[in-house]
């Protein structure tokens, strides 16, 4: 059985609350969309990882990218089915670290937003490994985690009962370098739901190829 990043408590919120979060993620301003267009070359495909109810995924496909995207929990994608009934067969389960159904060297843009701060320790580096095999020489990846106004990481379980792996922004890009990647850009910025508790670290990667190079 392929392992899954996401601890049970973390599955089973999404889960029982895929229809409020569907209904609050699509009233969100413009958050991580922002960046789509000094991030991804236009046209070329965006694989969405952990799509969530669709959102960003519709936005993409609606501004001209091939887009799809992969999701772990099921009640999500049905939501994001009944709200953008356009994503039927280009939304699938999948999930972190080895996103088993996604072959190599496919993609040219990779999107992890809100993701990977759910995956534990043990599970990160090897999820960005799989990130680096799908993606295409210069590919990139735009991540983004939560923070503190100071871009202190979210940490523990929150009162949900969702777990946060405590990965500060600095970390995760020692570990992107590791993986074969080069940091490009990266802004801490307000939350685009209005929570004034919560930022968000946004980081813009580039894999780096077998000549040591990334994209001019």
């Amino acid at each position: 059985m392929e392992r899954h990043a996401l601890d049970a408590p973390t599955q089973q919120y999404y889960k029982r609350h895929a229809a409020r979060l569907a209904e609050c993620y699509g009233g969100a301003e413009e958050g991580i969309a922002a960046w789509f267009d000094r991030a991804f070359t236009r046209g070329p495909s965006v694989l969405d990882i952990g799509a969530g109810a669709g959102r960003d995924l519709h936005l993409l496909r609606q501004a001209g990218w091939d887009a799809r995207g992969v999701e772990p929990c099921r009640e999500l994608i049905d939501e994001a089915l009944r709200r953008y009934p356009e994503l039927e067969g280009l939304l699938w389960e999948d999930c972190l670290p080895e996103l088993s159904t996604l072959p190599d060297c496919e993609y040219e843009n990779l999107l992890c937003a809100a993701v990977l701060t759910h995956v534990p320790e043990v599970h990160l580096f090897p999820s960005l490994i799989h990130l680096r095999r799908m993606l295409v020489d210069w590919g990139r990846v735009l991540v983004s985690t939560p923070t503190d106004r100071r871009g202190n990481p979210k940490a523990g379980r929150d009162g949900t009962g969702r777990f946060y792996n405590g990965v500060s922004p600095r970390q995760l890009k020692t570990l992107f370098g590791k993986a074969g990647f080069q940091c490009l850009e990266e802004k801490v910025e307000p939350d685009s739901l209005g929570r004034k508790d919560r930022y968000w670290s946004t980081q813009l990667y580039s894999k780096i190829d077998r000549q040591g190079h990334v994209q001019p």
